[in-house]
């Protein structure tokens, strides 16, 4: 074969190359090779697409004005665009950018601050270059993050994205919602050497995302322990009068004991409550007599009470009408009016002592 033709479009350029060597640049157009071998071949570049990866070999035989070379150093990174479009985000390294069918320009951003504050199309750009990755903080969460291992900042609700380019970035999120706890059936001896069962509950929440993350390998299981003392703590020094009657009081001292400790976790008690408290059987046939016998005391000076006051009514009804004569008969006709509506007939003499002189008849 003496020659051979390779046709290249008006969006292509050619490289030609022959034995493994690039050995002529091929602008649009039919191109003649002449003697070609096995290993004469052309590789084709879409200048569409706006920039391709430069080779010495191929940059050495660009023509004049076709493409300008852009190097991205080690810890920058390249947007480019296409006629003002965002088109790609290029990692460090050498590129050519082809100028003869579009506009391509190139803004260099530095890696080395790690946070990426990219427009929203470099932004989805970027991550798919794998150049980038991105967290999504949601309205009750903080994130924080991590540049090869180390805490480097901590990011509110928002979508953030940082720069992955020789750099390990990782994230963790830290939810700021009230969280419930519950320390169930704790056996424990009150101060009246009583020994009964206690179920506790409670709720927390998280203000200081660091100190949560960093102070504890389980913030839940570091309060669930402390709350655990706490209780035994506070029922060993009551009795069980003193604990059923002051379940608010529980609430408050264990507050005021967890809260050094909460702080610590980057935490902060909301509150801790007395859920149930279990008593032995016999103890609480003992009870039960108790509360029985004090209600019927009760009972009883009640009633006491109200016969006192009654008697004490009676005493001075009689002292009022010892004093009114006039009030006396008075209080004579009502009961004879009573009188005379339970009986048949009434004889009534008229005297000094009306009662005394009454005689009825059915």
């Amino acid at each position: 074969m003496l020659f051979k033709n390779y046709d290249i479009n008006d969006d292509q350029f050619g490289v030609l190359t022959q034995k493994g060597r690039a050995t002529r640049f091929l602008s649009p157009g039919r191109h003649v090779v002449w003697f070609p071998d096995a290993a004469t071949n052309v590789q084709k570049i879409d200048a569409d697409r706006g920039y391709t990866i430069a080779r010495p070999e191929v940059e050495a035989l660009l023509p004049s004005g076709i493409a300008e070379v852009l190097e991205v150093g080690r810890s920058e990174v390249a947007l480019i665009s296409i006629d003002g479009i965002p088109s790609a985000v290029l990692r460090p390294g050498r590129y050519f950018l082809w100028k003869t069918r579009a506009n391509v320009t190139a803004d260099l951003v530095s890696t080395s601050t790690v946070r990426a504050n990219l427009s929203p199309p470099f932004r989805v750009l970027a991550q798919a270059a794998r150049v980038t990755t991105s967290v999504a903080v949601q309205s009750y969460q903080s994130a924080l993050v991590y540049v090869d291992g180390e805490h480097v900042d901590t990011v509110a609700a928002g979508i953030h994205s940082f720069f992955t380019v020789d750099t390990q970035v990782r994230f963790h999120l830290v939810d700021l919602r009230l969280a419930e706890f519950s320390v169930a059936s704790q056996e424990v001896m009150t101060a009246d050497k009583v020994t009964l069962r206690v179920n506790l509950q409670g709720r927390y929440r998280v203000v200081d995302p660091v100190a949560s993350v960093h102070q504890a390998t389980s913030r839940e299981d570091t309060i669930y322990v402390a709350v655990q003392l706490a209780a035994r703590r506070y029922i060993a020094g009551h009795t069980v009068d003193q604990l059923l009657e002051g379940r608010d009081e529980v609430s408050r001292v264990m507050r005021a004991e967890l809260a050094p400790l909460a702080k610590e976790l980057g935490l902060e008690i909301a509150d801790v409550d007395v859920k149930d408290i279990i008593l032995p059987g016999e103890m609480k046939t003992i009870l039960n007599q108790v509360i029985e016998a004090q209600k019927r005391a009760e009972a009883h000076a009640i009633a006491r009470r109200e016969e006192t006051a009654a008697t004490r009514s009676l005493a001075n009804t009689a002292r009022v009408l010892e004093n009114n004569p006039m009030l006396m008969k008075l209080k004579e006709l009502e009961a004879l009016k009573e009188i005379a509506e339970t009986v048949g007939e009434v004889k009534l003499v008229a005297g000094q002592d009306l009662l005394a002189k009454l005689s009825l008849s059915s």
